[in-house]
């Protein structure tokens, strides 16, 4: 079982911008949301739930939503450097 450890202080947290798929179906799903919230500024890290356990999207669908994630994250820190 994962376990955290204590929750950074706002000084600490990840500020570069970041992806994050969680998957809804996946035994860690909690812990990452937790994760997601004591590690990283959520105002730069992107999220995805998505119906599936521990895997990345294999639906076609999924895959270029995927992609079309990482493009807008990426032009979003081009654009701000």
């Amino acid at each position: 079982m994962l376990r955290l450890v204590a929750s950074l202080s706002e000084e600490e947290l990840i500020t570069i911008p970041t992806l994050h798929l969680h998957g809804t179906k996946d035994v860690n799903y909690e812990n990452g949301k937790k994760q997601l919230k004591a590690y990283y500024d959520q105002s730069t890290a992107m999220v995805w739930d998505i119906a599936y356990h521990h895997a990345m999207p294999w639906y076609r669908a999924d895959v270029l939503k995927f992609v079309e994630m990482i493009r807008k994250l990426y032009a979003d820190t081009k654009s701000k450097s």
